[in-house]
């Protein structure tokens, strides 16, 4: 016997006793497929749209800074091969990087939020005159030379820039931010509106289909990562010049070798050592060498591609080399430039990480198409909430030591081990939210009506 024809027309399914919705019936009263796609990459597009603030990107390429190289003859082709150069040097790939990581791993994002909120505080509150937007507009690399266009990035360029920075009124700052509080607003009721309905799906004992739990958490952590950079401006196109209150020389090499000096010593905040760019031993065979080399290098180039992404550490930037005129990516702290607090920083980087896997633990009990993807799901799910803290954990050890010391290189291995368990779990995450949409249990589809949670 039909289920609906029992209860009054104006009562949805969401209205109905829970032991009796079990499958739907009326289109009315049900959500589709795609009514749970689009709600759920709807709601984090639009929050990794709004959270995201970008660092200062480098200059945009000029139609005649592009190089008179003539390949062929004809004005057509190379008016054709310099728009393509430009239109390619015109793409923003440093933010199309940073949505990439930010859809992937968003705790990394909430943890260069961090960093770089630990650095505006500081910069505002060691500085008189300055406020906490001109502490982010320093660490995002706003703050330019007016000769080479280097970034003011590290407390030796303040000594002759400070005075400068203080005459830039902080309006002036806000108005290069392309963010608006119309995005803002849509994606705080976006959220409101998903998390509504997600916890009312809950108190009427109806299951959740996996993405929708991901989704929660990529809510979650995106709203801290808005709060950290809630003062930072967004999508700056330009920087701002500052003139030197003195002549100075050129100040390259002091701080380069103030930062290899440091890597001699130990990584200070870093997790992993990585092999370093050295000569190769004589022993080798020549027709070994080459192997080795292109090895040892590109291992090398991951490692700090590594730590640059985690950890915010470019070992090798330097602002004044005449190649720099922006910061990187994902650029926060100076190397030896650390705040004290900074293992309260790490600690709270932990915290969300492991809050983050807590929320897809939220889904141990959902129903699964199979029994491996369920334990493949709280494998998973309890993977990527307990490792952080042990994280933490080896942080610790690793840094007791100098390097070269058999200890730490045994702490340091096995972190690349657990590195590994930790993005194999993440990926796992995000591809069982997709693949358990396949066969969900029919009450998935039950809408729970707008309803109170209370």
């Amino acid at each position: 016997m039909p289920i609906l024809p029992l209860y009054p027309p104006h009562l949805g399914l969401g209205d109905l006793p829970v032991a009796q919705v079990d499958t739907c019936d009326n289109i009315n009263d049900c959500r589709t497929f795609f009514n749970i796609i689009g709600s759920c990459l709807s709601t984090i597009l639009l929050c990794t749209w709004v959270s995201l603030h970008p660092n200062v990107p480098p200059p945009a390429p000029k139609p005649h800074d592009l190089p008179e190289q003539r390949v062929f003859t004809w004005t057509a082709f190379e008016l054709l091969r310099k728009g393509v150069i430009y239109i390619a040097r015109a793409i923003p790939w440093r933010e199309i990087r940073m949505m990439v990581i930010a859809l992937i791993a968003p705790e990394l994002i909430l943890a260069f939020a961090v960093r770089q909120y630990v650095v505006a505080r500081r910069f505002s509150k060691e500085y008189p005159g300055v406020s906490r937007t001109h502490g982010f507009f320093f660490a995002m690399g706003g703050f330019v030379t007016r000769e080479g266009h280097h970034p003011i990035v590290k407390k030796a360029q303040l000594a002759q820039y400070i005075e400068g920075i203080r005459k830039i009124r902080e309006k002036d700052i806000i108005d290069k931010s392309k963010g608006d509080t119309l995005s803002k607003v849509w994606a705080f009721v976006q959220v409101l509106w998903f998390a509504e309905r997600y916890f009312t799906r809950l108190r009427k004992h109806l299951p959740t289909a996996g993405l929708e739990t991901v989704t929660l958490g990529f809510a979650v952590i995106y709203g801290c990562t808005w709060w950290f950079w809630r003062k930072k401006p967004q999508d700056v196109a330009e920087a701002i010049q500052i003139d030197p209150v003195f002549p100075t020389p050129a100040l390259g090499p002091e701080i380069q070798v103030e930062n290899e000096s440091l890597d001699e010593d130990w990584d200070v905040g870093t997790l992993v050592d990585w092999p370093r760019v050295e000569p190769l031993d004589d022993s080798l065979a020549k027709e070994q060498r080459p192997t080795v080399e292109f090895l040892h290098r590109h291992l090398a180039l991951v490692g700090q591609r590594f730590n640059a992404i985690v950890f915010g550490k470019y070992w090798n930037f330097d602002p004044m080399s005449p190649t720099s005129d922006s910061v990187p990516s994902l650029w926060a702290i100076p190397v030896g430039e650390e705040p004290d607090n900074l293992p309260f920083v790490i600690a709270f980087q932990i915290i969300s990480a492991s809050l983050f896997g807590g929320v897809h633990c939220g889904a141990w009990s959902a129903r699964f198409p199979s029994t491996v993807e369920m334990w493949m799901w709280r494998a998973s799910a309890a993977l990527i909430t307990v490792l952080p803290p042990v994280f933490c954990v080896l942080l610790w050890a690793i840094n007791r030591f100098k390097r070269g010391n058999v200890r730490r290189k045994v702490f340091c291995y096995l972190t690349y081990e657990l590195v590994l368990f930790y993005v194999i779990a993440r990926v796992v995450l995000l591809i069982l939210s997709f693949t358990t949409l396949r066969n969900p249990p029919p009450r998935t589809f039950v809408d729970a009506g707008w309803t109170a949670i209370f």
